[in-house]
């Protein structure tokens, strides 16, 4: 079978969030199993061009190398070029991710399915409003209550246009079943894997990891108070933040400010290699987010045995059982968050050897091979 990937940024370049990570894995696990793929993405400092990575043909759209996500759409709306080179040659299957399919709505292919593959929808919008409400960024929430009705149109269209529609969770398809009501489209729900892990390191460099985009809805900046607060406590610690964002700027502040930066770590953009090598090392992952939809972070620190400190909202509560492979917190609080940090900061060698132990125990067997063959299965419908 003949599949196309569309996306924004480039999979094999740029370490980001669930999207980049999802194609990833899946472009690779449907090259594993003998089909031809084709990724058509944008690409800071390319050409238009078409090179393979990994058994997998990369057809890139040059962006300007700084350029949000809109501006990135844009500009790849110019891949139709892209679009036509596959169209006609036998590819079945065009698969959008997300919001970042741009080429596929205004240039639908004339031969081919288009399956759009829905990550979140209004809610993650919704959740952004109510984090500037708590941060009172006035002029941000304007900002994001305008964009979240420019995203609703942008969603209608790219609905219109697709043939059948993938959602990686049951909360992704209820938000769809409930917002978008009037559209019948066939629906099915595929949860994302996790990498498969070949050796768990029982070495613990590092305290807490943090592994995202810096973005609102995320939470961070409870992960620096709650630092703070364990400062104050005289507990000693440290904290990794992998990622970047728009927030990334606000957040190094709050914590110069709060005197931590020899207790925080930012890296910035880090690579899939090393971000998960980071993680494996860490005692614990702490992700605040006040939504998420499928958190592709937990189930990769689930599987390397690593316990995750969480707020106690769906889907988390799908994933983690307290005590058994992590610890829930009150969603928004610091102080509930600063404890269950420093429950697990204080666990001697034999009850965090136990806990990892149970955390590994209850990772299920998931990988993205079967989630490949999952796709492939709705594709052959």
């Amino acid at each position: 079978m003949k599949i196309a990937l569309v996306t924004l940024y480039n999979p094999f370049k740029k370490t980001g969030g669930g999207i980049e990570t999802v194609t990833y894995y899946l472009s690779s696990s449907f090259a594993k199993l003998g089909h031809e793929v084709s990724i058509i993405c944008a690409d800071s400092g390319a050409i238009n061009e078409i090179h393979e990575e990994k058994g997998i043909n990369l057809i890139t759209t040059p962006v300007p190398a700084k350029s949000g996500n809109f501006l990135r759409s844009l500009m790849l709306i110019k891949a139709r070029k892209s679009i036509r080179t596959l169209d006609g040659k036998g590819f079945e299957i065009f698969i959008g991710q997300g919001g970042f399919c741009s080429p596929l709505v205004f240039n639908k292919p004339k031969q081919g399915k288009v399956i759009l593959v829905v990550h979140t929808l209004d809610w993650e919008n919704l959740a952004n409003i109510r984090d500037l409400l708590r941060l009172k960024k006035k002029f941000e929430l304007f900002s994001e209550i305008f964009n979240f009705f420019i995203l609703k149109i942008w969603r209608i269209i790219y609905f219109a246009i697709a043939d059948e529609l993938i959602f990686v969770s049951k909360i992704a398809e209820k938000d769809f079943k409930t917002n978008y009501w009037f559209f019948h489209k066939k629906t099915y729900v595929i949860p994302n894997g996790h990498p498969t892990v070949e050796k768990i390191s029982n070495e613990r460099k590092y305290d807490f990891t943090y592994l995202g985009r810096l973005d609102k809805r995320k939470g961070v900046d409870l992960i620096i108070n709650a630092a703070k607060i364990l400062n104050e406590r005289s507990i000693k610690h440290s904290i990794n933040i992998l990622g970047d964002g728009p927030y990334a700027d606000d957040l190094k502040k709050i914590a110069g400010n709060l005197g931590l930066k020899d207790i925080i770590k930012f890296y910035g953009h880090v690579n899939r290699e090393d971000a998960s090598k980071i993680l494996s090392e860490s005692k614990g992952l702490v992700l605040p987010s006040f939504y998420e939809s499928d958190p592709l972070v937990i189930r990769e620190a689930l599987s390397y045995g690593i316990p995750c400190i969480v707020p106690n909202i769906p889907p988390f509560n799908e994933y983690i059982t307290e005590g058994v492979n992590g610890f829930f917190f009150k969603v928004g609080s610091v102080s509930s968050l600063a404890s269950s940090m420093e429950y697990l900061i204080k666990m001697d060698e034999k009850q965090y050897v136990e806990l990892l132990h149970r955390t590994l125990s209850f990772t299920n067997n998931r990988d993205w091979e079967k989630v490949a063959l999952e796709y492939l299965g709705v594709f052959a419908k």
